[in-house]
């Protein structure tokens, strides 16, 4: 884990500065539909190579721009359905400078843990809602879990 994040550092330093307005949004977005503020969400897609820059930019949320906004979502520890409501706007609304923090930080986490957790153990992400028990490096169970109060 400390060397994908040592890599995802080196990816974020490499990207240009980010300028964009927040985005705001009372109701969600699902596939097909009209929409103003899509423009703005295809060009954050783009700027975190989730989506071609090839790509029109139009107020159409299309079929290219769902499977851009799932893999967004799945990277982001969020339900991968192309719908875009509240949680995947905060996401989107995360300034490179706010994702380097977060990579920094957790560098500093992952540091102090042992470099070999033995060949039998279990991990629990708690962003993905999940636990996932390992044996010799094989992932041997997942299970959702609820977190919080």
């Amino acid at each position: 884990m400390y060397v994908q994040l040592q890599n995802a550092l080196h990816i974020i330093d490499a990207l240009p500065e980010d300028y964009f307005l927040p985005l705001y949004s009372s109701k969600k977005i699902k596939p097909l539909d009209i929409n103003p503020k899509i423009i703005a969400i295809k060009k954050r897609l783009m700027y975190w190579n989730d989506l071609s820059q090839k790509d029109t930019i139009t107020k159409v949320y299309d079929k290219e721009t769902v499977i851009a906004m799932k893999q967004f979502q799945a990277r982001h520890g969020l339900q991968a359905d192309g719908v875009i409501g509240t949680g995947t706007i905060r996401a989107l609304n995360f300034y490179k400078n706010e994702r380097r923090e977060q990579i920094v930080t957790n560098l500093e986490r992952w540091r102090w843990f042992p470099d070999d957790f033995g060949s039998h153990y279990t991990i629990v992400n708690i962003p993905d809602y999940s636990l996932r028990i390992i044996k010799d490096r094989d992932t041997l169970q997942t299970y959702k879990i609820i977190v919080g109060t």
